[in-house]
Formats: structure tokens, C-alpha cells, sequence
């Protein structure tokens, strides 16, 4: 698909696009690693309202490092409750340590059918 320049620059981090010689862009599809924050016009967007719940994943993060520890969150929500949000404004928030955390990340569906 041909985007134009201005459509190009709303796109979020997802999606993977090439800049044409001939101008514009071709939208080559979706990366299928990381997940890049939600953007707008190329700029994060801030995880807003979610004060409790990135509260909640500091401390969880910072008792990992004091007592050298693993831990696991496990964050349920329906489609569009702000899961990925959260987990991203958990990531830009998160203290400074001498290694990054390791993160796991799963997605399921409960579309299925049998």
C-alpha cells in the first residue's frame, strides 16, 4: 500500500514503511518484534490516568532489584483497555538500574473456536 507523506508521519511505530525515490511511502507491513509505543505526529504518547496501576508496576520492579528476585504481572483487560499502553508507560517510567529487566510478553484471544 502507497502512503503519502503525511499519512507516513501519523503511522505509529507498528507498522514498517520505505521511503519511495519516487516519493511517498510503501507500507510493508507490521513488525512482528517489540512494540513500539503508540505515537503521534512521530512523538509517545503519555500513558495517562493509569497513576495507580504504573505505581503498582514501580514497586513491583524496584522489590525485584532490592531483593534480587523474580517476579511476574500479569495484566488482564479486554481489547482496547490499555494494556500495551501501560506496560509501555511502565517501561519509560521505570528507575534506572544497572541492567534493564527482562520482559516477557504473550497475547491470547478468547475468540477461539472449537
Amino acid at each position: 500500500m502507497l502512503l503519502d507523506d503525511v499519512t507516513a508521519g501519523l503511522r505509529d511505530g507498528r507498522f514498517d514503511t520505505t521511503r519511495l525515490p519516487s516519493g511517498g511511502h510503501l507500507l510493508r507491513g507490521l513488525h512482528l518484534e517489540g512494540d513500539a509505543s503508540r505515537t503521534l505526529l512521530g512523538r509517545p504518547t503519555p500513558c495517562l490516568g493509569r497513576d495507580k496501576e504504573l505505581s503498582f508496576l514501580q514497586v513491583q520492579l524496584c522489590q525485584c532489584v532490592d531483593e534480587a528476585s523474580a517476579r511476574a504481572v500479569l495484566v488482564l483487560g479486554p481489547p482496547g483497555f490499555g494494556k500495551t499502553r501501560l506496560r509501555h508507560g511502565s517501561e519509560r517510567t521505570s528507575v534506572s538500574t544497572t541492567r534493564p529487566p527482562e520482559t516477557c510478553t504473550a497475547r491470547a484471544s478468547a475468540d477461539v473456536r472449537v
